[in-house]
């Protein structure tokens, strides 16, 4: 198995788990809560959304969110559970590198856990200016 099947692999088995990242359900919504500034239904960006755990919990509290992901297979697996959970008006996901996406309006809320873990400042902020 060369390089790019691995990836694939890996992909393939962790496209339906719940999460691939830290958190859990009511430390989003305490987050979330603690942002008194927000409108009564931002607009989000969950940036690097993978399975879009995140996604689910930001709609699920009134927010219209746009999953941004690089990996078509783990967004195959969260537009299955937008479908379960009936979050099309809600949750629109995009498939495209964090770093290069550009969202087409403006938005009230970057959510990502984990953008600062894989970009450094530098390109944070030549992102900020596309956003």
């Amino acid at each position: 198995m060369d390089d790019k099947q691995s990836f694939q692999f890996f992909l393939d088995f962790y496209a339906d788990l719940p999460r691939q990242g830290p958190g859990n359900d009511q430390f989003t919504q305490h987050i979330l809560g603690l942002l008194i500034d927000l409108p009564p239904h931002p607009k989000a960006l969950d940036m690097g959304c993978g399975s879009g755990k995140q996604s689910l919990i930001l709609a699920q509290c009134g927010c219209r969110v746009t999953a941004v992901d690089l990996h078509q297979t783990i967004l195959d697996g969260l537009v299955r559970r937008i479908k379960r959970e009936k979050l099309e008006d809600f949750i629109v996901p995009v498939h495209a590198s964090m770093d290069m996406y550009e969202s087409k309006e403006p938005v009230d809320l970057i959510w990502s856990v984990v953008r600062y873990t894989l970009l450094d400042l530098k390109m944070d902020l030549h992102c900020g200016k596309n956003i």
